[in-house]
């Protein structure tokens, strides 16, 4: 019961949605997948990753714009 516990914490912070808009930017994400992503930031344990993410994004969307 601990492990998987473990597992749903671990899942939150490396989510395919976190993951694409690393890669592609906020704006290449559909409205439901944006919903997502807010929402696993938020369930996300790890705060200082959270913001390091949140800066990424915002960053790389500043530059392409």
């Amino acid at each position: 019961m601990q492990s998987q516990i473990e597992e749903d914490k671990k899942d939150f912070c490396s989510s395919l949605i976190i993951k694409e808009a690393r890669e592609s930017g906020f704006r290449s994400l559909n409205f439901s997948e944006k919903i997502q992503y807010h929402l696993d930031l938020r369930k996300c344990e790890n705060k200082i990753f959270v913001k390091s993410v949140r800066k990424e994004v915002n960053d790389s969307q500043l530059e392409s714009d």
